[in-house]
């Protein structure tokens, strides 16, 4: 079991060109925990589009182009509190809006819940949710050099409605039968749900590396390497004061890839000191009230 999970968190990062991931740290995959594990796993098959590359009887690794993404662990007897902090949603960043159209054909073809959809300005996304709970982005990236700014430089990120009938117009030809997420996908952000919005601010940059993008009065939005957003928090749903506890059905593990050895090493370094060792492998972390973070380092996949 170790040797798979290791190989999980070793095998997240390819370079494929899209935004977030031209940047130092970035979100290699997430782990749930999950009561019905064959049915979780269908869903992020058929649904989402992604490759069930590995399955046995207590977990499954899916992803794309072999890449694993998302770790699923049987938890039968965990239970959800949806005003713990954990996860608003895990999003699969497409690389392209040709992309994101066949998805959205897919996803009326396949009569699945859509739950919204909106162009926030940087990107345009679509919205919906596993069997489980756990929210789930589909989107793609505008053009890096089209992001809308505030005056003093941050991201004017929007939410406004998507166009559906303009996203269906660029449908292209069908290629492939069953529905795949297209070559080149990856997670490009997660979403948090949180219970401190201070302590999420004085925490990202200082444990991840990543810059505060963008601000709502409840939500907070961080980059690295100048992406809109990486990690993004918000109090919208987790009850004030809770930490996550453990036996909680949802987020398991987010995993941060780090570009190469020096952002790998640099990025250790902050755990150790928030571990209060002075040394070893310190390559997990709890932070933003209970959550787990795992370091991995892409020149070592």
């Amino acid at each position: 079991m170790q040797a798979r999970k290791h190989l999980f968190l070793q095998s997240t990062l390819i370079n494929t060109g899209l935004e977030a991931h031209r940047a130092p740290y970035v979100i290699g995959s997430v782990t749930l925990a999950v009561r019905d594990l064959e049915l979780l796993s269908a869903f992020y098959r058929d649904a989402i589009g992604l490759e069930l590359i590995n399955i046995n009887e207590t977990e499954a690794v899916l992803g794309v182009d072999g890449c694993n993404l998302m770790h699923l662990v049987s938890r039968p007897d965990f239970t959800f509190d949806p005003e713990a902090p954990g996860l608003f949603h895990t999003a699969f960043l497409l690389p392209s809006q040709a992309a994101l159209s066949d998805f959205l054909r897919h996803a009326i073809e396949a009569k699945l819940d859509l739950e919204g959809a909106s162009n926030h300005g940087v990107s345009e996304a679509i919205y919906l949710t596993d069997p489980e709970g756990n929210g789930i982005e589909i989107y793609r990236d505008m053009p890096r050099n089209e992001w809308p700014r505030t005056p003093n430089g941050t991201f004017a990120m929007s939410t406004d409605r998507l166009d559906w009938n303009a996203l269906l117009a660029t449908v292209e030809p069908k290629t492939s039968m069953p529905y795949h997420l297209a070559t080149g996908s990856r997670i490009g952000h997660v979403h948090l749900c949180v219970s401190d919005l201070a302590d999420a601010l004085a925490t990202v940059p200082n444990l991840f590396g990543m810059e505060r993008m963008c601000s709502y009065p409840s939500a907070h939005f961080f980059g690295s390497g100048g992406y809109h957003h990486h990690i993004a928090t918000n109090t919208w749903r987790a009850k004030k004061g809770t930490v996550r506890k453990p036996n909680q059905l949802g987020l398991e593990t987010v995993t941060i890839c780090a570009v190469d050895d020096a952002a790998y090493q640099m990025l250790k370094a902050k755990w150790l000191v928030a571990a209060g060792v002075a040394s070893g492998e310190q390559v997990t972390v709890k932070a933003l009230n209970g959550l787990t973070f795992a370091l991995s380092n892409a020149e070592s996949a």
